[in-house]
């Protein structure tokens, strides 16, 4: 009898953390993004609540948790780039000099995203046309 008895039937390795499982991380992180969406909805529905133009709380949810999920999605890879290319001592700068523009295209990705899943709600029913400059200003 040659087999490994430190795997479980599936191939995986059973005296793992719960850390390391995929889907507890992809959960973890759902989670994390899910609670932050909840909050900002909360303090910008209240926020609005006296206000003279009132927000809905489904309009206020859905515009928070539009960010929030899309920020979800991209921190996956924002964990592995971290891993990936560490910015330490010894290799700050070219570290620095690769992170830097894949924030900024990512965050560019995030937002034209965001801005595009919000003119789907309001705007596109209304019968708007949809522009970037439109969303910046």
């Amino acid at each position: 009898m040659t087999e490994d008895t430190t795997q479980n039937f599936e191939g995986k390795n059973p005296g793992a953390s719960l850390w390391q499982r995929r889907w507890v991380r992809l959960g973890l992180i759902w989670g994390i993004w899910t609670f932050i969406g909840i909050v900002f909805t909360l303090q910008g529905y209240f926020t609005s609540f006296r206000s003279a133009k009132p927000v809905y709380f489904f309009d206020s949810f859905y515009l928070q948790m539009t960010w929030s999920y899309l920020w979800a999605l991209a921190t996956p890879l924002v964990l592995f780039a971290a891993s990936r290319m560490p910015i330490e001592r010894n290799n700050w700068v070219r570290s620095s000099l690769l992170h830097i523009p894949i924030g900024i295209v990512l965050s560019g990705i995030i937002t034209a995203l965001g801005y595009i899943v919000v003119w789907l709600y309001w705007d596109w029913p209304a019968g708007r046309p949809f522009s970037f400059e439109s969303a910046v200003v």
